[in-house]
């Protein structure tokens, strides 16, 4: 958790309106444009990012001063759909999804309307959530290895404290209510 910031630390997961699409891989460059708009206007620090073909995980520190990441969020989906709709490349939504008077406004119902939020009160809680953002590409069966992943902040945690990752993932893998399950060969550092 940065030290840097005062206010809450928030695990989040973001969905897609139709599940099983590949839209967040397939459209990444737009996405991180998108986030990258956000943070430039309302600054907060990523822990941790995961983005699977139709959901993503994440771990935010907001400032204590500006907290609010429903806006945040707001934002970020309101700008990825607004250049996806610009490219020409918005999918269809779910059938009933959007009304009329929305389809006027713009809008392209891509998203679920809500989101899940965990506020983060401890260093426990927060290792077991960084490592859910590292594995979930391997509970969904798109790789074997987390660092296989590509779109995933492992990679830069990788670069910054490998040794920090793989003690977190040893601990998540010892804590599991299923150890059985989670003994996937993660990393190679997990192994050593």
């Amino acid at each position: 958790m940065p030290k840097h910031l005062d206010g809450p630390t928030v695990f989040f997961t973001v969905s897609l309106a139709r599940p099983g699409t590949r839209l967040l891989i397939d459209e990444i460059a737009l996405l991180r444009e998108a986030v990258r708009r956000v943070r430039t206007r309302r600054f907060f620090h990523i822990d941790a990012w995961t983005v699977l073909p139709d959901h993503m995980h994440t771990i935010w520190t907001l400032p204590a001063a500006d907290p609010n990441y429903s806006e945040r969020w707001g934002a970020i989906k309101a700008c990825f759909s607004q250049h996806l709709g610009l490219a020409g490349r918005a999918p269809e939504p779910p059938p009933g999804r959007l009304s009329p008077k929305a389809r006027q406004r713009g809008e392209v119902g891509i998203w679920q309307k809500r989101f899940s939020e965990t506020v983060l009160k401890d260093r426990a809680s927060y290792d077991r959530h960084l490592a859910f953002c590292w594995i979930d590409p391997i509970r969904h069966g798109l790789v074997e290895r987390a660092e296989a992943w590509p779109h995933s902040s492992l990679h830069r945690d990788l670069r910054l404290d490998a040794g920090r990752v793989a003690s977190t993932l040893k601990a998540h893998i010892c804590s599991s209510r299923n150890p059985g399950q989670m003994a996937l060969p993660l990393l190679s550092e997990v192994a050593a």
